[in-house]
């Protein structure tokens, strides 16, 4: 999607291109795509404690569990998960 990434790092399937890193963004802020293919093993369930996160959705159906809420975003949806609330995350694998 993005023409020039600064690094890129495959685990297992999941693939992350960095775009922007605290470099570039006086430690405010990182900018990466990840690439989840269908039914792919995603990072165990983790927080972020002095890190919000934004997830948008560009292709395809991705599940999120946030707290008590499990949150299923389609292509051009976003989402903010605020490290405030100190809640448990994670992924369940993306649909097509």
């Amino acid at each position: 999607m993005f023409p020039n990434f600064k690094e890129q790092i495959t685990i297992g399937d999941l693939q992350l291109n960095f775009v922007l890193d605290g470099d570039d963004t006086d430690s405010t802020l990182v900018v990466f795509e990840m690439i989840v293919p269908p039914n792919a093993k995603v990072p165990a369930p983790h927080y972020h404690v002095d890190v919000d996160e934004t997830l948008y959705i560009m292709e395809g159906t991705f599940t999120q569990i946030y707290g008590s809420q499990t949150l299923e975003l389609k292509k051009a949806t976003s989402c903010l998960l605020n490290a405030v609330l100190y809640t448990v995350l994670t992924t369940k694998a993306a649909k097509r």
